[in-house]
């Protein structure tokens, strides 16, 4: 929130605010973890470096000559960044940091799961693939020759994504273990969520509007056939999916419980 003067980092506890910043200078980038620690990053007159609040304290973690951005942390405490210009992925894990990628390439897109599992798009000297740090070992999940950056990692380590198969967008997903194609037509399937259960909702395009789809990690149910708002959907840890559709006359609201689809709006705005 602007200050007056710059931009400040402010909580809000369910009772009360805080003010956790209070400077002179811009705080960025802030993330927050679900007991309430954030960490941001933060310029301090030279380059960026990365704060963490757990709470009551504030903890400078970085200080270097480097511009350290796009901080995250895990439940479990954990805290990843990238650094400029080299664009390389750090982990903090209360105690020491410690520098998971070291190559001339960039790494673009980390993402850390509520564990401290990692995963991030990286060029390996072709295109760009995922990786995976599961604590101990880096993993290279797809190995092809399409870019991949667009994917999520949920809490069990589970990643979805999606990707050029050389004629249009298609879901893939990962279990640890065996990458699954999701999908497999001649649509665009872009806009995807993934939960922690592994259910994969995406929204497939046929050129005139969007259809959603759920997978279950089996089977593949079409929620809505058209008219869907793109990328306007979330799905839940029940897997209850929730969705913006076109009525004929506004976008309304459509909740789909596992078994039966319910509209819970209609109205003209």
């Amino acid at each position: 929130e602007y200050d007056g003067t710059d931009y400040e980092i402010y909580f809000w506890d369910g009772t009360s605010t805080t003010q956790v910043t209070d400077n002179s200078i811009h705080d960025d980038n802030h993330w927050i973890n679900d007991n309430g620690y954030i960490v941001w990053s933060e310029y301090d007159g030279n380059d960026y470096e990365i704060f963490l609040w757990n709470g009551s304290t504030t903890t400078q973690v970085t200080d270097n000559s480097l511009n350290d951005i796009e901080p995250q942390i895990g439940d479990n405490g954990s805290l990843l960044w990238l650094d400029e210009p080299d664009h390389e992925i750090y982990l903090w894990d209360g105690n020491t940091t410690t520098q998971l990628t070291n190559n001339s390439f960039n790494e673009y897109n980390p993402r850390i799961n509520d564990n401290g599992d990692m995963s991030w798009s990286g060029y390996d000297g072709i295109e760009y693939e995922i990786f995976h740090w599961d604590g101990n070992t880096t993993t290279q999940v797809t190995d092809n020759s399409n870019d991949e950056y667009n994917f999520q990692i949920n809490n069990n380590s589970d990643i979805a994504w999606s990707a050029w198969d050389g004629t249009d967008n298609e879901i893939y997903f990962w279990d640890g273990t065996t990458t699954t194609q999701v999908t497999n037509n001649s649509l665009d399937d872009w806009y995807f969520q993934i939960n922690n259960n592994g259910d994969v909702v995406w929204s497939e395009n046929d050129g005139n509007d969007y259809a959603l789809n759920l997978w279950d990690g089996t089977t593949t149910i079409q929620l809505a056939d058209n008219s869907v708002s793109g990328n306007d959907f979330q799905i839940n840890d029940s897997s209850y999916v929730v969705w913006s559709e076109h009525d004929g006359t506004d976008y309304e609201i459509n909740l789909w419980d596992g078994s039966t689809t319910t509209q819970l709006t209609s109205n003209s705005s």
